[in-house]
């Protein structure tokens, strides 16, 4: 059971990370998790930091299909 711990703590980053890992600021970081309900962590140990899952973050950087017709 520590393992699978261990393997889902190495599964999170912090806020700072997060925003290096995909790619935008600071700003719009915090933008996109209000946007899109990017679940937030926290590891009781380590205060009241936030933490973000990779797999939470990969969603965002999939394409969305966007209709044509509502962009002509």
């Amino acid at each position: 059971m520590a393992k699978r711990h261990r393997a889902e703590e190495k599964d999170l980053v912090a806020a700072e990370d997060a925003q290096v890992y995909l790619g935008v600021s600071r700003a719009t970081f915090w933008n996109l998790v209000r946007r899109y309900g990017v679940p937030k962590y926290r590891i009781p140990i380590r205060g009241k930091r936030v933490f973000f899952k990779r797999s939470d973050l990969d969603r965002l950087r999939e394409p969305i299909r966007v209709d044509q017709k509502a962009h002509d």
